[in-house]
């Protein structure tokens, strides 16, 4: 997450130690984080939080921990780009942890035949599930203008059914065959010039 600073959070005996990949919760989700000294916090005037208020750690997630060279690293090229520590930290975590960490939500998707008794409102969310594909309970209900309950009782009827997704969207697959934006005349002499020095070897600066 694109915070500057760490959050305080309690954890139980023995703790882990500095570098321990762990899950936390951060408002209504689970967040992947790691474990920072006290020494390489950034200086950020923060007051400390009493202990009743910390909220716990997770878990502790199956995966190396990430060394202290690596921790400081990680705290200079934040201060070096001016970027947040958290979105520096989220580039050096390994994909397997982050991807199995990805917060999810839950979506009907269609399955089962329709009810016996298929009201208007039924069919309406049914028409809905049809056109948008896997969408969540409000998602639907909102499409089909009829309250959450009309989806949760086909959700019951097993009419509908839900499965748990990623948030994040997967990225798009590349097309080679995409026309790119048009180039005015100085924009089409530079990505010439680009091209070219690309293609040409030994390879050089190029301003």
């Amino acid at each position: 997450m694109p915070f500057d600073a760490p959050f305080d959070y309690a954890a139980a005996d023995p703790k882990p130690a500095p570098g321990t990949i762990v899950r936390v919760p951060l408002g209504k989700h689970l967040r992947v984080a790691v474990l920072w000294d006290d020494d390489e916090k950034p200086a950020a005037g923060k007051k400390p939080v009493a202990d009743k208020r910390l909220k716990p750690v997770d878990s502790v997630l199956d995966a190396p921990p990430m060394s202290g060279k690596m921790r400081l690293f990680i705290a200079w090229v934040a201060h070096y780009t001016l970027s947040p520590l958290g979105a520096v930290l989220r580039m050096a975590l390994p994909a397997q942890v982050v991807d199995a960490a990805a917060p999810t939500q839950t979506v009907c998707v269609l399955a089962g035949d329709p009810p016996a008794k298929l009201t208007n409102a039924r069919r309406k969310v049914l028409d809905a599930a049809q056109r948008l594909g896997p969408s969540t309970v409000a998602s639907l209900a909102k499409a089909a203008d009829v309250s959450d309950g009309v989806v949760r009782g086909l959700v019951k009827s097993k009419t509908l059914i839900t499965r748990e997704i990623s948030r994040d969207k997967p990225y798009d697959q590349p097309d080679p065959d995409r026309q790119g934006p048009d180039l005015r005349e100085e924009q089409q002499i530079a990505a010439t010039q680009l091209r070219a020095a690309v293609l040409k070897l030994p390879l050089r600066p190029f301003c």
